[in-house]
Parts: C-alpha cells; structure tokens; sequence
C-alpha cells in the first residue's frame, strides 16, 4: 500500500476517533453516539483487515454492544437503523464468537421492530392493530447546545410501599447533576395521587417507594417538559397498585 493511501487513512481514523471522544466529553451517549460507533465500524472494516479492526476498535466494543442493547428502532428514522445494523453484521464478521454472538439477540429485537415501524409507516392495519404498548414521550438528544437527533423514549415505574416518607429514585448509570428532573418526579406523583382521589378510600396518606427509569437510559435527562408523561404514568401505576386485584 503506497504511503499516501497509508496516510489517508491514518487521518480518516484519527478524525472518527476524534469525533467520538468529543461527543463523549460533551455528554452525547445515545443514538448519536451509536451511529458515530457504526461509521467507525464501516471504515474499519474497508481494509478487511481483522488485527487492523480489533487494534482500533478495542476501545469502544463494550459501548457499541451495551448501546446496541438499549437501542430501540421505534421512533427513529429507518434508514438510520438500517446503517447500524449493517454496521453490527460486520461488526459481528470481525468479532471473535463470544462479542459477535452477544448481539445476536439485540440484532433481532431491533430488526422486528424496525419491521413493526415500517410497517406502521405504510399504513398497514396489522401493525396499527399491534402497536407497541406504554406510554412513549419524545426526545431530543443534546450535544453541548447542539440538536443531535429526536428519537421515542418510555418511562418505567415501580412502587413499593414505605413506612414514614416517600421516597424518589431515578436509576440510571448516569450521574444526575440537573434537579429539575427530580423535582418532576415528586410534583407530578402528587399530582396523580390527588387526580385519582384516594382520599376517600383513606389512601392519601399512603407513603412509597418510586422508582423511575428510562428504557433508553443513553444519557442525562434534563428539561421541564415531562410533567404530563409524568403524571399519566403514575396514575396508572397508582391505579394498579390499589384497584387491579380487585378487577
């Protein structure tokens, strides 16, 4: 290989490289970052080189697979998904069998859901029957101030009961600096409480233990915007929690 093809792709690498450290730094771990992964990927793989590709993807393999586990296809464009699937097929072509069979089961979750999307996007009745179930709120992924990508994003909740006081926990593998979100969490519980009127059944009194996570969980999440989701999600987990041993 002559030494200016070398060079160009020295600094084709070094630049994807780069660029992945700066979406890191700046706090960008979600689909964003997951894309950035599979154009890596795709360059790697061009010189069909297998110790070329282990050597420089090393570093990022426990990511790609970790984020490929939280990927979901609903919401997101589908030639976007179409790429990282690619992407994760030549991943798992370089890969030894351990991490290229550990994304098997992810590979073909989001290929049904891709499927599911497509098939809602072109009005089939089937899907728009079988559509996925939750409540799902939108999400716009922040690179420093800049407007990365809008994806779907679902909140899960658990209450179990407490003794003296409530009790709020986001559980996420990400610090959470920001307090607005907290405070979300606690206004739109009482909220939804006072919304489905326990207090004539004595229950209003009632003390938990709530336990809020985000089935994408790529990032910070921060903002005001999710009272509503908040607050509807709640009131069914409340009405659950009282009312459907009965039914």
């Amino acid at each position: 290989m002559s030494s200016g093809v070398e060079k160009d792709r020295f600094d084709g690498l070094t630049g994807e490289i780069s660029k992945l450290h700066s979406l890191l730094a700046s706090g960008c771990y979600g689909s964003v970052y997951l894309a950035e992964l599979s154009e890596l990927i795709m360059f790697l793989s061009a010189a069909e080189e297998r110790s070329f590709f282990d050597a420089n993807f090393e570093e990022f393999r426990a990511d790609f697979i970790h984020l490929l586990g939280r990927y979901s296809a609903i919401g997101i464009a589908p030639l976007r998904t179409e790429k990282i699937l690619v992407a994760a097929e030549t991943f798992r072509r370089f890969s030894g069998s351990d991490s290229g069979e550990s994304i098997d089961p992810h590979t073909s979750r989001i290929g049904k859901e891709l499927q599911h999307l497509k098939g809602i996007l072109n009005g089939s009745p089937k899907f728009r029957e079988s559509g996925a179930q939750g409540l799902y709120f939108p999400l716009i992924e922040i690179s420093g101030s800049e407007i990365k990508a809008g994806r779907l994003d679902k909140i899960e909740i658990t209450l179990t009961p407490s003794k003296s006081e409530n009790q709020f926990r986001i559980l996420s593998k990400y610090n959470r600096a920001d307090e607005t979100l907290p405070l979300q969490i606690k206004t739109s519980f009482l909220n939804a409480r006072s919304q489905l009127s326990l207090r004539k059944d004595g229950r209003s009194k009632d003390y938990f233990n709530v336990f809020v996570s985000f089935t994408g969980d790529l990032g910070e999440y921060s903002g005001d915007s999710l009272g509503a989701i908040l607050t509807l999600s709640f009131m069914l987990e409340l009405y659950n929690f009282y009312y459907r041993q009965k039914t």
